[in-house]
């Protein structure tokens, strides 16, 4: 190209001194290099164009599709509660005492009747062991009368010795057994203190604070820690006083936490509302198969309409598109966006109404984000 230029510039300044048939030699030469140059160039852009167009027809988006399906619905709305532990105690003592050892930390695992405080029982085993000395000695006593009543049965009987003697040692001895009794009693009494000397956990679960450690007085009735039952956990949720009378015929309601879709059990309605927002505090109820902790947040979806029948799509189908809801339909391996309204939502599906909705439509859930109108797709469904 530079050669063709130079040389056309140098036939127009007359630098070179040439016969006219070399001038015309040359000029031939020149324009014949900038026809084929000017050739090549139009092929290739031809060929870009035939390739780009290509390209364009060979490009179909993979996308997962599902059908349009009618379900009865009753439109949802999402609250956010929180999980609380359904069953909590505060373990208490039942005599007072001072601390000598401890055996629980705030977030350990326990069992049932694992011992969480051991109580100083010194005195205690003092008193014991006096009352199992006289409860041994009465019983020796008892032993003593019941021989005595036995010999003055047998002289009673040969009219040896007056009703009145037989009598007394009668009633000795029913004396001696009753104090027997009584000192047993005292001395079982005594016993079961010392056993609740050791404060033991009344369910399997957790700790979930410890109030007491080593010397310390704990009085009658004294609070040792707060233990939890984390087999079954309630959620906590309020929700508005319009939407209470949907809930009355609900036996169970969808939940969602960590990405886990479940239903919980519907136990009441707390009958007290709060004055400020008129909302209600509803208690559901599920198991605990999911290492869940007080205070964990979970989304309640409660329903605020009667049941009707609605066209249903998978939430993920239902995507925002210049600010508005859209979903993308497929026809011939070709897509159309469709704008549509959200009814509510169930669970992991949506209700929708949309102008030419039907039945039976193939709708697309994944591979929607970068999707365009009328372009082409290849489904990848399994």
């Amino acid at each position: 190209m530079v050669f063709i230029y130079y040389a056309a510039n140098c036939l127009i300044l007359g630098e070179y001194e040439m016969t006219h048939k070399k001038v015309l030699a040359v000029k031939k030469i020149v324009w014949s290099a900038c026809f084929i140059l000017l050739v090549s160039t139009a092929c290739f852009a031809d060929d870009g164009k035939k390739d780009n167009k290509k390209k364009k027809k060979q490009v179909q988006a993979p996308v997962v599709v599902t059908e349009i399906t009618i379900g009865e619905f009753a439109r949802e709305a999402d609250f956010v509660g929180t999980f609380y532990y359904s069953h909590v105690s505060k373990v208490a003592a039942e005599i007072a005492g001072i601390v000598i050892n401890t055996n629980c930390e705030a977030g350990q695992k326990i069992v049932k009747n694992e011992w969480l405080v051991q109580l100083k029982t010194d005195l205690l085993n003092a008193e014991i062991k006096g009352a199992k000395a006289s409860y041994e000695q009465v019983i020796v006593e008892l032993e003593m009368a019941q021989k005595n009543l036995e010999r003055m049965d047998t002289l009673y009987k040969n009219a040896s010795v007056s009703q009145n003697i037989f009598d007394d040692h009668l009633f000795k001895k029913r004396a001696v057994e009753k104090q027997a009794i009584a000192l047993k009693a005292s001395l079982d009494r005594k016993l079961l203190l010392k056993k609740k000397k050791r404060i033991k956990t009344p369910f399997p679960g957790i700790v979930i604070e410890k109030f007491v450690e080593k010397g310390e007085w704990i009085p009658l009735g004294g609070t040792v820690a707060t233990i939890a039952d984390t087999k079954i956990m309630d959620v906590i949720v309020d929700v508005p006083q319009n939407y209470i009378k949907f809930l009355k015929n609900e036996s169970k309601l969808d939940i969602s936490f960590q990405g886990h879709q479940k239903k919980a059990d519907f136990i009441s309605i707390v009958p007290s509302g709060d004055v400020s927002t008129r909302t209600f505090t509803i208690k559901l109820r599920i198991k605990n198969d999911y290492n869940l902790i007080e205070g964990m947040e979970v989304l309640v979806h409660i329903p605020v309409s009667g049941r009707g029948k609605e066209f249903m799509v998978p939430r993920d189908a239902v995507i925002k598109k210049y600010g508005k809801d859209v979903i993308f339909l497929v026809k011939d391996l070709k897509v159309k966006m469709l704008g549509v309204n959200i009814t509510g939502y169930k669970a992991s599906m949506v209700g929708i109404t949309g102008k030419g909705l039907s039945k039976g439509m193939q709708v697309v859930i994944k591979g929607n984000e970068r999707l365009r109108e009328n372009q082409q797709v290849r489904l990848i469904n399994n």
